[in-house]
């Protein structure tokens, strides 16, 4: 006896089964009207779900076609239909003929800083269009970019988006997502927003630059608990690319990336290492020496004047005032990082939120409503992590960046970033300290943090 082949809607035949993932299952079809080959995604609720959960579930999957369908960008896989049947419910979605993200890394290993480049422009655009129209993707990964022979990449899977102009759907208290790529203030209950999507972004180019999961644990606790207590480096780029995959990494959703901060690094990554020049391997960051004045020498990469003014800024004392003023979003100026803590170039206690005098920041300011040479605007926390010297001073200095590009102040900022010794880091000072001067070497006036 033979067996009829299955169609939907008396139109799309079901030619076999792409893949399956939480939400469903996804079918090649043709389209007999068109004579086309398309996907098509069918609720498949997940093992053990409550039958009363079904309407919602059925929703949520309706909510994707009309997502996907309203957003116009080269980066967002088109769909077609959608499709009410038999108790089932299907979207019809244009078929794309590629490897995933994470099947070409598995296959390939870590991509070349051109490639990671154009991925993130790409997925870029497509978050921009979808925030700009109201929708937060909630499940940006690997598995769900699709990247083309010819360099197109497509963001797809809409399935567990959230609009904001839909919130009965999202406050289920259900954590939906992949907990690898789910950032922290999500796992700490947050509502997820724009920035959720950008961290799980910065998660997807650690994943396409270093070829493995920067949170990958066997175990989805022992994932969440990296997520919200560790802070990861990237070792295999450098320049702009590593500041936009560590800035989009910002664990505090408040200091972390703007896209539109992230496309100025791109941009700016693009005249450094433009496609089809070859990749520049990062230097590694020289080791930090216990008995220096000098404090932290600053990790370089090929760039002899750096280092020569590296060293001019140490001999010359602490907080040197010179024309590095604080910087446009996502530019990378010459970093000026020393050490603090016993045998450090500050020995003294400090404290984020407290300002202080003195090119060693030798006396301390009651009130920062007064005048003062330097205040301790921020800090940046580090676990108890084998993190120490290597890429310390490089993570604390673009965090403090970060950090310094979200201040709402008028005044002309120099930044300078204090990381422990060995000896304080060995006693529990495991934060970096983001400082602030004026950039002609006058005072401060009022917080800077408070503005």
């Amino acid at each position: 006896m033979s067996i009829q082949p299955r169609t939907v809607n008396g139109r799309y035949q079901v030619v076999r089964e792409l893949g399956r993932g939480g939400m469903g299952v996804v079918w090649l079809a043709e389209d007999l009207t068109m004579g086309r080959r398309v996907a098509i995604k069918e609720l498949v609720p997940p093992h053990g779900t409550d039958p009363s959960d079904r309407p919602v579930l059925e929703e949520r999957v309706l909510r994707e076609a009309r997502t996907a369908g309203r957003l116009s960008d080269p980066g967002i896989v088109t769909v077609h239909d959608v499709i009410q049947e038999d108790g089932a419910t299907f979207i019809v979605m244009e078929l794309i003929d590629a490897p995933t993200l994470t099947q070409v890394v598995r296959q390939d290993g870590p991509l070349p800083a051109g490639q990671v480049l154009s991925i993130a422009e790409q997925l870029l655009s497509a978050l921009n269009t979808a925030h700009a129209a109201g929708v937060v993707h909630r499940d940006v990964k690997p598995s769900n970019v699709m990247i083309g022979p010819n360099g197109r990449v497509r963001l797809t899977d809409f399935g567990i988006a959230q609009s904001t102009e839909d919130p009965k759907l999202t406050q289920s208290g259900v954590l939906m997502g992949s907990p690898t790529y789910i950032s922290p203030e999500r796992l700490r209950g947050e509502q997820a927003g724009p920035e959720s999507d950008l961290w799980a972004l910065g998660a997807t180019l650690f994943f396409a630059t270093e070829g493995y999961g920067a949170y990958e644990r066997s175990t989805a606790a022992a994932a969440i608990t990296a997520v919200l207590n560790e802070r990861v480096q990237v070792r295999q780029a450098h320049g702009p690319l590593h500041d936009l995959i560590m800035g989009l990494l910002e664990p505090d959703p408040k200091v972390r990336l703007s896209i539109a901060q992230a496309q100025r690094l791109t941009e700016q990554a693009r005249r450094v290492n433009p496609v089809g020049e070859p990749v520049v391997q990062p230097t590694k960051a020289i080791p930090m020496r216990r008995n220096s004045r000098r404090g932290l020498e600053i990790g370089v990469t090929a760039v002899v004047l750096l280092a020569a003014a590296a060293l001019i800024l140490a001999l010359t004392g602490v907080f040197t005032p010179d024309n590095t003023a604080n910087p446009p979003a996502g530019a990378n100026p010459e970093r000026d990082v020393r050490s603090y803590g016993p045998d450090g170039d500050v020995t003294r206690d400090l404290r984020a939120g407290d300002c202080y005098d003195g090119s060693d920041l030798a006396e301390h300011v009651d009130d920062c409503e007064q005048e003062h040479d330097a205040e301790i605007f921020e800090h940046v926390s580090y676990s108890d992590l084998n993190f120490y010297p290597d890429f310390l001073e490089s993570d604390a200095s673009s965090a403090c960046e970060a950090r310094l590009n979200r201040l709402n102040s008028d005044e002309v900022l120099r930044l300078h970033t204090l990381v422990p010794t060995r000896a304080a880091w060995d006693g529990a000072q495991k934060e970096a300290l983001c400082v602030v001067t004026k950039a002609d070497g006058g005072k401060l006036t009022g917080s800077v943090a408070g503005n």
